[in-house]
């Protein structure tokens, strides 16, 4: 089947669209037909010569000091320790996707700030009590999600990074289909 997917070849390098040949399923695999997808805030990390990433700084001096909380989502080692990074004294950072082995120095990354990590499973909420407060919170006018999303075309998926980047939108939707 002929597909179009969104790759880069470079770190931090714009997507560019491509063509691609999706090979059929085979006897134990289904096929998911993706129509939307979100587009999480990046921190455009800067590589130093030495190899450390710089990311968590920028964070702390637009937040003057560090965030209260971070939500991180990636798994990604290097991007957990960079969560804590960019926390405050007495941050907490609640770890929501599946996340390998991470190496840690429990007294520099957690004690000597007094930070917290914390676990979070299935949105830790109790779905019959969560989501109809949600909807009694946006019916309220104080949970307006339909303004922190915005759904772009395939097509413009670079310019769903950039408005996430820029702030001009909390969560954009790119549609697949």
């Amino acid at each position: 089947m002929d597909i179009q997917v969104a790759v880069t070849h470079q770190q931090c390098d714009p997507f560019k669209l491509e063509a691609a040949q999706l090979a059929d399923s085979k006897f134990d695999e289904i096929r998911v037909r993706i129509m939307a997808t979100g587009v999480c805030h990046l921190c455009h990390c800067q590589i130093q010569k030495c190899g450390k990433s710089r990311c968590g700084s920028g964070s702390k001096k637009l937040t003057s000091g560090g965030s209260h909380y971070a939500l991180e989502t990636t798994g990604v080692p290097r991007v957990v320790k960079q969560s804590l990074n960019a926390l405050r004294s007495l941050g907490t950072c609640a770890i929501v996707g599946i996340t390998p082995e991470v190496k840690l120095d429990i007294h520099n990354d957690l004690m000597a700030e007094g930070k917290s990590m914390i676990g979070v499973i299935e949105g830790d909420s109790i779905p019959r009590v969560f989501i109809p407060q949600l909807i009694a919170y946006y019916k309220a006018g104080q949970f307006p999600f339909d303004k922190l999303i915005k759904f772009y075309d395939f097509q413009q998926i670079n310019q769903a990074f950039e408005d996430s980047a820029s702030g001009a939108i909390i969560k954009p939707v790119v549609k697949m289909a």
